[in-house]
């Protein structure tokens, strides 16, 4: 999948730390089959510090998607509220508690947001699919783009496409942004 970053320092900042103004676009159709995952990456080409090993995200990741949507066999428009709010309270609970300080006194070392976003994959006649493949019956596209002004080296990003969600006739995208306090 297609990462763009474009990356400018600001003059106005005269800080040691390098601050700049990342985006990234994430174009892909959600047939996609495997987890889709996109770090923004720091100035210098690597990857900003995750708060958590990325292994650890997908998996609490995953786990709130297979929690939420566990007794879903398709979607309904009526749950999808409900869903949304389980997936990212159960992401945002497990994040805090991963990343507090064992002093209670100590703030906190991050802020986060999630996002969750799920679509229902069309229905169409699977002869008429894209490319004429069974698998792609059904599949919408989704273009989905992020903007953000912070410090590349401790603040990030991260987006997981749930791969148990086209069993069901959805696709779950869930997005991390975390943010160092300082």
């Amino acid at each position: 999948m297609p990462l763009t970053q474009n990356n400018q320092s600001s003059p106005a900042l005269t800080h040691s730390q390098t601050w700049s103004f990342s985006v990234t676009r994430n174009i892909s159709s959600l047939n996609y089959h495997h987890p889709h995952i996109t770090t923004i990456m720091a100035v210098d080409g690597s990857a900003p510090s995750s708060p958590i090993p990325i292994p650890e995200l997908t998996k609490i990741t995953s786990e709130a998607c297979d929690a939420a949507l566990k007794n879903t066999t398709e979607y309904e428009h009526a749950n999808v509220g409900e869903w949304n709010s389980q997936i990212i309270n159960t992401v945002l609970k497990a994040l805090i508690a991963a990343t507090a300080p064992s002093d209670s006194t100590t703030p906190a070392p991050y802020r986060f947001t999630v996002n969750s976003t799920i679509v229902q994959q069309g229905v169409i006649d699977k002869s008429a699919a894209a490319e004429g493949a069974q698998n792609n019956a059904g599949k919408r596209g989704m273009h989905s783009a992020s903007g953000a002004f912070w410090d590349v080296n401790r603040d990030g990003m991260w987006t997981f496409k749930y791969p148990g969600a086209e069993e069901r006739g959805l696709d779950v995208v869930v997005s991390v942004t975390w943010f160092a306090v300082v």
